[in-house]
């Protein structure tokens, strides 16, 4: 059914209709008075008029509702169990604009024409100022009011204009409909209809609505993120009209963040560019250092692909530096946008926000030498928590100093400190180095006192009493399989190792070897994994059970998500399908005390020149292999 209402969903329709969002309706809307208020000249006399249907959902009969199912062909015990609210209106507008009757209005050359944007009681209608289509609009709303028993409120409803129509055609249009002529309709599904140079005022409602609601907390207001964005056509090569409508503005101006945040993952490559795309995440600026003999050759990531779409290995090591060549060689063949701030590669504002602050120019932090370990220490001292918060602030240079109030344009008849009057009132001065403050931090007595008292307390918590982590041999009929691998930051390689072993602890067989070109640790995990399961799957060691210390890995191959957007999504994605291909291997976390022995293997394989694959106990392990089962 579900199937069927929205083959019949009208496309001006952007409520209830999945994939759609309301404020669809509302950018689309601000588009189209952007365009009104901004026409001063030319032969196409424009309108847009706001109707309000009153009493919405009080006047409408069930029997029209029925008839509408009807006609469109449901079987009446469909009609009997669901009403499902259709449009009617907008299928009468529809028709005009469909016999050249009401044509509506097209923001350019290449856009739709939009006749009528309608929500509920809110319905917009776009048209010629001209008294025909008046004629058409009455026509219109007499022809829905006698079917559907809604009436069309006009006391509440208005008409705006473009500058170039008449005084004259103005007064006769609203004699005509009844409805007020205004200069700008003020609100269209709760926000403004457009945005001109007076923002601060615009949207100064949005400030006293919510201080209305947040006056126990003393007038601090939240701060809000707008999120939902509507593009016809290509969001990252459109240009800026010289006179962009607020909401284009808006939308725009997130587009460098964007481009900061993001990076393709490849996949076909025909759409990426080598030289100015984001596509390898392992490198600095995300893309390789420009050269003349590679530019020559190539300018699409699918340059670099071979034939069977992998990568080309000799063209890469030839046109590109040793460290260059070897980040793209062990780039996952996927092609999708993801997110780099986020471990699952989707875009979230928190995430966008915090990186957007952090490079905001408004943004001054002193640069101190601590890390996070000093922050963490800081929010455990035993000290109230305005006073943490205090600290924090100071530290990130937003105290309102005078300083700082200056540079946000905030008119002062001078900056020198207050208490001293020695120097500029900054951040460091106030609360550092002024004589006043000095004077102040020499006399900590009781404050000292107390600062020590409460943090010199003994610990009367008692020590946490955990089992040992040791190694547990699998079940009669079982094999386990111990995984692990190792990263280095500072050259990006590593190794991998895996262990094979049955119900009595016998190493059945095991692998290792040198990583290199590694994206972070994780992703020597994942490549650890996949040598593993290429093994037990060429040699049969299954069922099994899969043991590694990296939670992450094992949370991702336990997902139940269809598909991964990590940065290693296409790497999960195969060692998924290689796992359901085998079928009885079951992936779980172990501390990584007890995966000692896949530790030393993958230690061993970083020296590698060649990966070793072992069907005994090698001699670096017999230690350890022996030390496991004991424990038992």
């Amino acid at each position: 059914m579900m199937l069927r209402l929205r083959s019949k969903a009208f496309c001006k329709q952007s409520a209830f209709v999945p994939g759609h969002l309301i404020t669809d309706n509302i950018l689309v809307a601000n588009e189209i008075v952007h365009l009104i208020h901004n026409k001063r000249e030319g032969n196409e006399d424009l309108m847009a008029l706001k109707l309000d249907l009153s009493k919405a959902y009080d006047r409408m009969e069930w029997s029209f509702l029925k008839q509408v199912l009807h006609r469109f062909g449901f079987a009446q015990d469909w009609i009997d169990m669901v009403m499902q609210w259709a449009e009617g209106f907008s299928a009468l507008i529809q028709q005009k604009q469909e016999q050249g009757l009401l044509p509506g209005i097209e923001v350019c050359d290449s856009a739709p024409s939009v006749a009528h944007l309608l929500f509920a009681d809110d319905s917009m209608l776009y048209a010629q100022a001209s008294l025909e289509a008046c004629y058409e609009i009455q026509d219109v709303i007499g022809t829905y009011g006698r079917a559907s028993g809604q009436l069309v409120n006009f006391n509440k409803s208005s008409v705006i204009f473009s500058s170039n129509v008449s005084e004259g055609m103005r007064d006769a249009v609203s004699e005509l409909l009844g409805v007020e002529v205004v200069v700008s309709h003020e609100k269209y599904l709760g926000l403004p209809t457009y945005v001109g140079r007076k923002k601060t005022a615009m949207f100064q409602y949005i400030k006293d609505n919510l201080a209305k609601k947040l006056e126990v907390w003393q007038g601090k207001m939240l701060s809000g993120a707008g999120k939902d964005i509507l593009i016809r056509g290509s969001f990252w090569t459109a240009d800026s009209h010289p006179s962009p409508s607020f909401s284009w503005r808006s939308i725009l101006s997130t587009r460098d963040l964007l481009k900061e945040g993001s990076y393709w993952q490849v996949g076909s490559g025909t759409s990426i560019n080598i030289w100015s795309a984001s596509w390898v995440s392992a490198l600095p600026d995300g893309k390789p250092v420009r050269n003349r003999l590679a530019e020559e050759e190539v300018t699409m990531v699918s340059d670099l692909l071979s034939a069977t779409g992998v990568w080309d290995v000799s063209r890469i090591r030839r046109l590109f530096p040793m460290e260059e060549a070897e980040a793209i060689l062990h780039i996952p063949l996927s092609s999708r946008l993801v997110w780099k701030f986020e471990r699952n590669g989707v875009f979230s504002v928190r995430t966008a926000y915090r990186y957007s602050f952090s490079t905001s120019p408004c943004r001054r932090p002193f640069d101190l030498m601590v890390n996070g370990g000093f922050w963490k220490k800081l929010w455990k001292v035993l000290i109230p928590n305005a006073a943490k918060i205090f600290i924090w602030r100071v530290c990130h240079n937003i105290l309102p100093s005078l300083e700082r109030l200056a540079s946000k344009s905030v008119e002062l008849e001078s900056q020198v400190c207050k208490l001293c009057g020695q120097g500029v009132e900054t951040t460091l001065h106030i609360y550092r180095d002024c004589p006043f403050t000095q004077e102040v931090l020499k006399q900590d007595g009781i404050l000292g006192q107390e600062f020590r008292f409460h943090n010199s307390k003994p610990s009367h918590s008692s020590p946490r009493r955990g089992r040992v982590a040791k190694w547990v041999a699998p079940p009669v009929g079982l094999c386990k399989i111990n995984i692990d691998g190792s990263f280095f930051h500072e050259t990006r390689d590593g190794g991998f190792g895996f262990v094979v072993r049955d119900s009595d602890g016998t190493m059945l067989g095991g692998g290792a070897g040198s990583l290199r070109g590694l994206l972070s640790a994780e992703h020597a995990e994942v490549q650890a994994c996949m040598h593993a399961v290429r093994f037990i799957a060429a040699y049969g060691f299954t069922p099994a059970i899969l043991e590694t210390d990296a939670m992450e890995l094992q949370r991702q191959l336990s997902s139940l998500s269809t598909t991964n957007t990590s940065v290693l999504g296409q790497l999960y994605d195969d060692l998924s399908l290689m796992l359901d291909g085998l079928g009885n291997v079951r992936v779980v976390h172990v501390n990584r005390r007890a995966n000692m022995v896949a530790h030393l293997m993958a230690a061993h394989g970083n020296a590698l020149v060649q990966d070793n694959f072992y069907f005994f106990t090698p001699s670096f392990l017999m230690a350890a292999i022996a030390a496991d089962p004991s424990s038992l």
